[in-house]
């Protein structure tokens, strides 16, 4: 390895494929006991989520390859 972050970047791929799944999980369970949360607002949330989880993943692979292959 040439980088010395390179133990770090796939802990935070994995956290960063974690939250979103973690946060449309927790809605749902909230959502589940007290009914207060409306479908329509947890899917915007949930896309929202998806947006910036997938931007994150995304941001984090080009990063991986600069440090990796273009090294």
């Amino acid at each position: 390895m040439k980088s010395s972050l390179g133990i770090i970047f796939p802990s935070v791929f994995a956290i960063g494929t974690l939250i979103p799944l973690l946060s449309i999980v927790i809605l749902l369970y909230f959502n589940k006991q007290n009914k207060t949360i409306d479908t329509k607002q947890i899917r915007k949330l949930q896309k929202v989520i998806r947006i910036s989880g997938g931007t994150i993943l995304i941001l984090l692979g080009i990063i991986d390859t600069f440090i990796y292959w273009l090294n």
